[in-house]
């Protein structure tokens, strides 16, 4: 799980959960349950966490609470590999492939798998606790995995042609800006807007009337239909007995900042009074 900008906050506020606070007169909170930190737990739906959850959650997110894997003990030969601090280097010497999930070795391989004497020292400096250093490869191996799923979705992509197997219903990006190059051999649907709402009438799928006004109830989280003479039901995804579907580009999350148009999903729940809230969104 990734924090969002958001859950941050409880970063610098919740640094004690994760490890033990050497400061004498520290001025930071160290109470999960007051009411700023479980405020900030609850808007993020993180308020049903228990504190060994929480560790997990804030070492995989903030970089300041655990130092990096040292690329140069993954280097070269010798106890150290090609670490020419050795036993002063301030980073985790540790098995890059085992961290990564793919060390072929196993228990043959010249690197370690486990948290050693000089990196356990090091980590007990830092303030980490006994019992998180001994999961700490596998917290390590989790990060990876994070990070590498988040920049896979963030690699930029272009338009492919119609033959490519991974047939796709997005909306082309390109098209909306008159920069798609495959034309009509673009295996994305040209469309001049980010959405598109569909009826199947036995035979094709064929446009929807006043899309517009569909789209702008389908946003709305209080309704269930559009409006109109032949609403759009839009839990049975049903105009009638006619299957409807909605077409869009690609969710904002897989594209870098800089591209326009993405569609952003937002995620609302029943508050306790009957409104629907966004959430990250404070209560109201």
């Amino acid at each position: 799980m990734k924090l969002n900008s958001v859950t941050e906050q409880l970063v610098s506020d919740l640094v004690d959960v994760a490890v033990v606070c050497r400061r004498k007169s520290c001025k930071f909170s160290h109470d999960i349950y007051s009411d700023h930190n479980y405020g900030l737990l609850r808007e993020c739906t993180l308020h049903e966490l228990n504190e060994d959850q929480l560790f997990l959650l804030l070492l995989q997110n903030d970089p300041a609470l655990l130092p990096e894997v040292c690329q140069h003990y993954n280097k070269g030969s010798g106890p150290h590999g090609g670490c020419t601090f050795q036993e002063n280097c301030t980073k985790v010497h540790l098995c890059q492939h085992f961290v990564q999930g793919d060390c072929m070795f196993g228990l043959k391989c010249n690197r370690q798998h486990a948290i050693e004497q000089h990196s356990r020292r090091l980590l007990l400096k830092k303030g980490l606790r006994e019992d998180i250093i001994q999961e700490l490869p596998f917290i390590y191996r989790n990060i990876h995995q994070l990070t590498a799923a988040a920049a896979s979705t963030e690699k930029d992509s272009f338009c492919k042609p119609a033959d490519q197997s991974d047939n796709s219903n997005d909306i082309c990006l390109h098209f909306i800006r008159n920069s798609c190059k495959f034309h009509n051999e673009c295996r994305r649907v040209h469309f001049c807007l980010p959405y598109k709402w569909e009826v199947f009438d036995g035979v094709t799928w064929t446009d929807l009337q006043n899309m517009e006004d569909i789209e702008k109830d389908f946003c709305d989280p209080s309704k269930t239909k559009s409006c109109g003479d032949r609403p759009v039901d839009f839990l049975t995804m049903s105009q009638a007995s006619h299957p409807v579907r909605r077409l869009s580009t690609v969710s904002s999350v897989t594209k870098p900042p800089h591209y326009i148009l993405t569609t952003q999903w937002l995620w609302y729940y029943k508050g306790d009074h009957g409104n629907w809230v966004e959430y990250g969104q404070p209560l109201r």
